[in-house]
């Protein structure tokens, strides 16, 4: 079946073991496996797919439902479903889809004869998930009657029914068997904890799109959550910005890419295929090779080049992907010396100037912190999608995107737009650190410690210069939204702490036409940029919610956070790189006279302390 699901969506909301709501309907998507995917568009990005263990990236093709050949595997799901006039329940099946799609892709209704015909079916709002990852439907077979005298197999003898009298809750529901008459409340369903799959059952350990015979024995707890639950699915992704490389020609990769990316290199690539399996015609090969010459000089490269990434080079080996132990550090290592000074490299996808910043411009106590501002005029990002977890995002029970471990590539998404780099001062970031107190250490050691117990894997190690710039980056963004004209999601962190590589970068991260207003770059010139910094820092300094959030501890993911509320430093969480957790205004404004924040001498300069 052909559903709509925006393209960014299939590498996070919307990615491979992700319930999405289409309309009334219900559905799960499926492992990349199950895609179309050589109908997808090169997304790729080699020194991010290399270091991930893939091939290549690929994102859908743009399409609609007259273009089947554009979609990903969906499922419809949850199985269970009930009508909401008779409140009958039906187990739905693979027999039942295949007659849907034989009449032309009608949606599910009900067929008991006593109810009036054409109504649609209702998705179940419950469904279970364990740690390991599985998901599959309740069995309400099961939850009826596991505490009667008997067991009924039949599934269209269940009904769904809603008492009156007893509220809006879950005492409310019931599940009904019409042959034994068994019944069973929903109120005790987030109890439901039997084991995932036993190694004698027959029914679970396993994602909805496989069969029920290829579920593996799994001891987890499973839990019943409502289909729209946060917990029910979290993506894994990794990105890399498009960079120059700075050892090879980066313009020359960059256009080469941006070929692959072109719906002209596509058609060519496929008449190439065409040729091959259906003879070659010596005038339909001068014919390609014509247009390959019409686009290697469109876009620069070698005609040579551009020949063998469509026709393929025999004798070249193909590239062996590599895995490295952390990804993460070494993008990040590489993407620092480039922003720094961007001036020197340029290339299709990024360009930008840098200047530093000066004390009759910023102040002479920001001119310390700050070493230099990069103004991005052209960046380019790619997010790949690794896999998905359930009820926590855990270094624990990663689900791969794909279940077939022949599977050489990933989905992906590019954004393009803009951005502001900024380089702090790696000495007086040391001078600041040697006057910290030594209980804040103690307490950063104790977020490491609650971070490794609850395994939360995507988190970075705390530290005072990772607090202090994660801060400085929330109060930019919510500065920026109100100066350069971008909506707060549009806005996206990138942060830089590895030894002296302390760097902060702020970019818009919407895949549309927003991305290239402009906005962002303007407010980073010398002239507009210190009104920046001093209006977000005045902001951090007070919050309407003080004392208490100024003293509060153990607040927000996992406890994670000191000082940080909606009302100074919480974003939307699709802008943060850590989920809105390791935040703490103190480290930047400081608190009294306990200690001073990164910037409490630049508050004092600009007399807002």
């Amino acid at each position: 079946m052909s559903r709509g699901i925006r393209k960014g969506q299939t590498v996070s909301t919307a990615g491979p073991g992700a319930i999405v709501d289409l309309g009334d309907e219900s559905f799960v998507v499926m492992s990349i496996d199950t895609w179309r995917y050589k109908h997808m568009v090169p997304c790729d990005l080699p020194r991010l797919s290399s270091r991930i263990g893939v091939a290549k990236l690929l994102q859908p093709r743009t399409g609609d439902d007259r273009n089947p050949n554009s979609s990903i595997g969906l499922l419809r799901f949850p199985r269970w479903m009930f009508c909401p006039s008779c409140r009958q329940m039906v187990r739905w099946s693979d027999r039942d889809e295949a007659r849907l799609d034989a009449d032309g892709g009608s949606k599910p209704v009900c067929d008991h004869p006593a109810c009036s015909r054409g109504i649609q079916l209702v998705p179940m709002r419950f469904v279970r998930i364990c740690e390991n990852g599985h998901l599959d439907d309740i069995d309400w077979l099961f939850w009826v009657h596991q505490k009667g005298p008997q067991q009924c197999h039949e599934p269209k003898q269940l009904s769904f029914e809603s008492l009156p009298g007893r509220g809006s809750g879950l005492d409310s529901l019931q599940i009904k068997c019409k042959q034994c008459n068994s019944t069973r409340s929903l109120r005790d369903l987030q109890q439901y904890a039997p084991a995932c799959r036993s190694a004698s059952a027959y029914f679970g350990g396993r994602q909805p799109w496989q069969r029920d015979e290829h579920g593996i024995a799994c001891s987890a707890k499973v839990a019943a959550v409502q289909r729209g639950d946060s917990n029910v699915h979290f993506s894994r992704q990794i990105s890399a910005l498009d960079i120059p490389d700075l050892n090879q020609e980066g313009a020359q990769d960059s256009a080469e890419l941006q070929i692959l990316q072109t719906n002209e290199f596509m058609r060519l690539e496929e008449a190439w295929k065409s040729l091959e399996q259906n003879g070659i015609n010596p005038a339909n090969v001068q014919n390609i090779q014509n247009r390959i010459s019409d686009l290697a000089d469109e876009f620069g490269i070698a005609h040579d080049t551009l020949r063998d990434l469509i026709v393929g080079d025999s004798d070249a080996p193909a590239p062996t992907p590599v895995v490295t132990t952390d990804p993460v550090r070494e993008l990040k290592a590489e993407e620092f010396a480039v922003l720094a000074t961007p001036e020197h490299q340029s290339s299709r996808s990024f360009s930008g100037e840098s200047y530093q910043p000066r004390p009759e411009q910023f102040g002479s106590e920001m001119s310390r912190i700050l070493e230099r501002v990069s103004l991005l005029d052209r960046l380019r990002e790619v997010r790949a999608m690794q896999g998905f977890q359930r009820k926590k995002p855990s270094s624990d029970g990663l689900v791969p995107a794909s279940l077939d471990q022949n599977t050489d590539w990933l989905p992906a998404y590019e954004v393009f737009g803009e951005g502001l780099f900024f380089k702090f001062n790696a000495e007086f970031f040391k001078d600041w650190l040697g006057d910290l107190p030594k209980a804040e250490n103690t307490r950063l050691q104790r977020l490491q410690d609650r971070i490794t117990r609850q395994k939360i894997a995507f988190l970075p190690s705390p530290s005072p210069a990772l607090l202090a710039i994660h801060g400085l980056s929330h109060v930019l963004m919510r500065q920026l939204c109100f100066d350069s004209g971008y909506a707060s999601s549009s806005l996206r962190e990138r942060i830089y702490v590895d030894g002296d590589s302390l760097g902060l970068l702020i970019y818009t991260a919407d895949g549309d036409s927003e991305g290239t207003m402009g906005g962002l770059v303007r407010q980073g010139h010398p002239g507009q940029l210190p009104v920046v910094f001093a209006r977000a820092l005045k902001t951090a300094f007070w919050c309407s919610a003080d004392p208490l959030c100024s003293e509060g501890e153990n607040q927000g993911m996992a406890g994670l956070n000191r000082a940080a509320c909606h009302a100074c430093l919480l974003v939307s969480e699709t802008s943060c790189e850590s989920a809105n957790a390791l935040l703490d205004r103190r480290f930047l404004v400081g608190q009294g006279d306990h200690f001073q924040g990164l910037f409490t001498s630049y508050l004092v300069e600009q007399g807002i302390h």
